[in-house]
């Protein structure tokens, strides 16, 4: 029977791997660009071709490398999409290339010209960057009284995070407005004590139609952002280290989980992480903060892109 689908996979992607390869070098092989040159993109590209075979196998039971087809790849996308477990247009986007390396890799290997990106393929980041902007449109705020109870549970669940960096996350969001992506990237440098405030700038925005500003925690304590600056201190990071060093999904996961309980799995459409920033708008402008200053704190360009997060009817949760 030969090779495991899996084991011919694996030899496919090493083909390709050229570490330490200059790009002279790589030209002269044809198109550069199928060749991997980083140790770090190699395990990323192996993680997520991984995933896929193994799922092709049980679904489908392939032995053999040749066999599998773009319809394959597809339902494998369609099911990660349609369980939740894909959420961006960006994830999307990267497996379509690994799946074109590992048809780069299967005729580098084994000598079958192989293009196992599906034709919708190259649409789906489109659709879903499209589906989750509509489903931004709907955002459903989340009141003062359940932002709180989703904090605490975190606090009270995450046990094995030692410093509570996910709960002080999901606070920050919550306190200073910020889009998660924001507050994956910030620096030690940016907390500005003296202005109560986070300065937001370079990877933090790039992408996120945000801009470089400064977010102000309108409604926090005035000892918030120096309590935040200290609890940096005390864990000895340097002014260019991350605040919050995790990742996207880490936050979305762990606030998810805990909304899920606290409704009894009853989730509520449009409610999410984004919900969170719907709190700081509505907390500053009971506070008496105008609109345009909100807008601005929260980088967004336009005054009425804050009334979607307004709070419409009172909420017991």
């Amino acid at each position: 029977m030969g090779k495991s689908l899996l084991k011919q996979a694996t030899a496919a992607i090493r083909s390709i791997q050229r570490f330490g390869w200059s790009l002279h070098d790589l030209k002269k092989l044809g198109d550069s660009e199928r060749w991997i040159t980083s140790k770090r993109t190699a395990r990323n590209t192996m993680y997520n071709i991984k995933g896929c075979v193994r799922w092709i196998q049980q679904e489908y039971g392939l032995s053999w490398i040749k066999d599998i087809r773009p319809s394959h790849v597809q339902a494998y996308i369609d099911d990660k999409v349609k369980t939740g477990q894909w959420t961006s247009a960006y994830q999307i986007k990267r497996f379509i290339t690994d799946v074109k390396r590992l048809g780069y890799g299967i005729k580098q290997q084994y000598g079958y010209t192989r293009c196992l990106v599906p034709s919708q393929g190259f649409s789906l980041p489109d659709q879903l960057r499209e589906r989750r902007i509509a489903d931004r449109k709907q955002t459903v705020p989340y009141s003062e009284k359940k932002a709180l109870a989703v904090i605490a549970l975190v606090k009270k669940n995450h046990t094995s995070d030692r410093y509570g960096v996910v709960w002080r996350g999901l606070e920050c969001v919550n306190l200073v407005g910020l889009r998660v992506s924001e507050l994956t990237h910030i620096q030690v440098r940016d907390l500005l004590p003296s202005q109560n405030a986070i300065h937001i700038r370079g990877k933090a925005v790039h992408a996120k139609g945000g801009k470089i500003r400064t977010a102000i925690a309108f409604t926090a304590p005035a000892d918030y952002i120096a309590g935040l600056k200290a609890w940096c201190l005390e864990r000895g990071l340097r002014p260019t280290d991350r605040v919050f060093p995790r990742s996207t999904r880490t936050f979305e996961r762990w606030e998810r989980r805990a909304r899920r309980a606290i409704e009894k799995h009853m989730r509520q459409p449009g409610q999410s992480i984004h919900g969170l920033r719907g709190s700081y708008y509505n907390s500053a402008r009971q506070a008496g903060i105008p609109d345009q200053d909100i807008a601005r704190s929260m980088g967004h360009e336009r005054e009425a892109i804050g009334t979607s997060y307004r709070l419409h009817q009172p909420r017991i949760f």
